[in-house]
């Protein structure tokens, strides 16, 4: 980010454990996730965060939620430059360490109206919302999930809290650098502070908008959508290099170059395509047409895509290649898809030098996959 931010960001297991103080919540790979409790609601209560500045101006709370319509989770966020705060209790007022009492055994609801008496602020089902107002060396914060139905998880992926190290006012003449933190002056120029810093963001996160490579899965599978790609029946490396390539590859759809490119992508082998109208004016053809037709289809509009066995090792790799392939194809054509395996079987598909070799004598050190024919 800009002007040398920082953040702080939960998003693995062990920085949910390392602030669990918490009830009703769950701890599932590296998400924090709330379950449905008909009794009370979800709550985690963050650890102080410690920026190790005194006056911290802190400066935006992002969160990535997953959750339904029957679920609202609630921040309450707070900021200062002491742990020990000063608290009315009743009639009298009593000083209290916030770790100390959120580590507590007191009751959940006093914990969370905790923060509503520190004078917290508070957010509901954030994306990403401004904290300029807050202050101060130490943040908490807390996490409430309430669910009107008791079926539905919510599921927090991550929270960022970010803080400048400098701030805008920093660059203006020394007599508006004096102004304190909740002055006009100092809130005004946040606003424009807060729409650089996302504009900056914005243009530091252009690699995983664009690079394949970087690309969340769901940004990339919106990408598949536009060139009619099924994600379900890609690996998701080999989907991420042929992202890279699609524009070149779907340039030549419909031609023999495309189909061979994304048969290549999909199973790491080169085919070899014999296209029908090729071979009509080969003597052998006019001579034995309806044995060749038995191969290679019976119209112009064929054409065959002969894979090796080793190449496609799996029914389920069989009907995925020829949903590939059937995109890539012209609406006329008709693919016809052979594996050539080890038989030697007259009048079906036996090349000499693919699946079949002629020799003088046996060879003991062939390949599995090679077939031998032995002529004496």
């Amino acid at each position: 980010m800009a002007l040398g931010s920082k953040s702080f960001v939960f998003n693995k297991n062990s920085d949910w454990k390392m602030n669990n103080y918490s009830h009703g919540v769950k701890i599932d790979g590296d998400c924090l996730i709330f379950s449905p409790n008909s009794d009370s609601n979800s709550v985690f209560f963050s650890k102080s965060i410690d920026s190790l500045e005194q006056d911290t101006s802190w400066e935006i709370l992002k969160a990535l939620i997953k959750s339904s319509n029957n679920s609202k989770v609630v921040f309450k966020v707070f900021a200062s430059n002491f742990k020990d705060v000063v608290v009315p209790v009743g009639e009298e007022i009593e000083k209290v360490n916030i770790d100390k009492f959120l580590k507590s055994n007191a009751n959940l609801n006093a914990k969370s109206e905790f923060f509503d008496k520190i004078g917290a602020i508070k957010f509901d089902n954030p994306e990403k919302v401004p904290i300029f107002n807050l202050k101060g060396r130490y943040l908490w914060f807390c996490v409430e999930c309430i669910n009107y139905s008791s079926d539905d998880c919510v599921e927090i992926q991550e929270i960022e809290i970010t803080f400048p190290l400098l701030s805008f006012l920093e660059y203006l003449p020394e007599i508006y650098q004096s102004v304190s933190s909740d002055s006009f002056m100092n809130r005004f120029i946040s606003i424009f502070q807060y729409m650089y810093l996302e504009i900056d963001e914005i243009i530091d996160s252009i690699p995983e908008n664009f690079e394949p490579l970087y690309n969340n899965m769901e940004y990339l599978s919106w990408i598949c959508e536009w060139f009619g790609i099924n994600t379900m029946i890609w690996d998701e490396n080999k989907l991420r290099y042929l992202i890279g390539d699609v524009i070149e590859i779907f340039k030549s759809k419909g031609t023999k170059k495309s189909i061979v490119n994304m048969i290549e992508k999909y199973t790491g082998f080169k085919p070899i395509i014999v296209e029908k109208f090729k071979i009509l004016d080969n003597d052998f053809y006019s001579k034995k047409s309806s044995f060749v037709d038995s191969l290679f289809g019976k119209n112009n509009f064929f054409f065959t895509v002969m894979m090796r066995e080793n190449e496609i090792k799996k029914g389920e790799e069989y009907a995925n290649l020829l949903k590939i392939i059937k995109n890539m194809s012209p609406i006329d054509a008709i693919c016809n898809l052979v594996v050539l395996t080890n038989n030697i079987i007259l009048g079906c598909h036996c090349y000499i030098g693919l699946n079949s070799y002629v020799s003088n004598s046996y060879l003991k050190n062939s390949s599995s996959f090679d077939s031998i024919l032995v002529v004496s």
